[in-house]
């Protein structure tokens, strides 16, 4: 599942204020693995993915 896909069904549109859009058209598990590598953005954007506060239906 992209980023963006996962953004569609899971989150709310203000995620993407904040979200680091060069990863909008990559996998989830292609991110992640940037984000343990130590990629910064990555992790940034992993961080975003799993709050709380930009769910839907919080």
């Amino acid at each position: 599942m992209s980023v963006q896909s996962f953004i569609s069904a899971f989150c709310k549109g203000s995620i993407n204020e904040v979200l680091p859009s060069e990863f909008l058209e990559e996998k989830i598990g292609t991110v992640s693995n940037l984000a343990k590598s130590g990629d910064a953005a990555a992790r940034t954007c992993m961080k975003l993915l799993s709050r709380g506060e930009y769910r839907k239906g919080k």
